[in-house]
């Protein structure tokens, strides 16, 4: 052991050789490609539905539908949708493997049109003609987006 430390270490001068700078790099690149699969279940949450154009123009019944198909829960803390209209998500928000969360214009008017707890109100309002919707990760990334395409009923499924 005593032969590797001083074969990349100079403590005399606190030089590190060549060789001990090269695994400096590769264990700082390892530890990058780590952190990337660590977030890669982030990147499989999708905006599943947006739910714009309601038939009944006194409801407030408009929503986003998010989808985690990934085998692992994700925490959405600090998430955001944004552009159409704003939501960030609080503390503690997660998607379990393979559910859904939907975020409302009004959660109450969800619940009671279709038995959906959601979450919400959001600020904005979704045109009928269509328009961008993103979900931004805690870090303003773009996780996913939409734009989406006037469809009969207003639903749009991307």
């Amino acid at each position: 052991m005593r032969f590797f430390l001083v074969s990349f270490y100079n403590s005399e001068t606190s030089e590190v050789s060549p060789p001990m700078k090269i695994a400096r790099i590769i264990s700082s690149l390892g530890l990058f490609y780590l952190f990337q699969y660590a977030l890669s279940a982030e990147s499989e949450i999708v905006i599943n539905e947006i739910h714009y154009d309601v038939a009944d123009k006194t409801l407030r019944a408009e929503f986003i539908e998010l989808h985690n198909p990934s085998e692992e829960l994700v925490d959405i803390s600090g998430w955001r949708i944004s552009s159409a209209v704003n939501y960030t998500f609080p503390q503690n928000t997660v998607i379990e493997a393979g559910s859904f969360l939907v975020v409302a214009a009004d959660p109450k008017t969800i619940f009671e049109e279709w038995g959906i707890d959601a979450q919400g109100p959001w600020a904005g309002n979704l045109a009928n003609d269509g328009e961008t919707v993103r979900l931004r990760d805690s870090s303003d990334d773009v996780v996913d987006q939409v734009d989406p395409v006037m469809r009969a009923g207003g639903f749009e499924i991307p």
